[in-house]
């Protein structure tokens, strides 16, 4: 009886939560794909050592 008193009343803390996580990876999602650029260059050099970065 202890847990399942619990039961009735978790959906007031897992929905928010779920919902929140949602959220946060979503955003963490846009971040990713809008902070890479579209093209990367494999040849391009470094400006201070005119090596090839890696």
């Amino acid at each position: 009886m202890g847990l399942s008193a619990l039961a009735g009343k978790a959906d007031y803390v897992l929905i928010p939560v779920l919902v929140a996580s949602l959220g946060l990876v979503g955003i963490g999602l846009y971040r990713r794909n809008a902070s890479t650029p579209a093209v990367i260059d494999c040849c391009e050099t470094d400006k201070n050592t005119g090596k090839f970065k890696s």
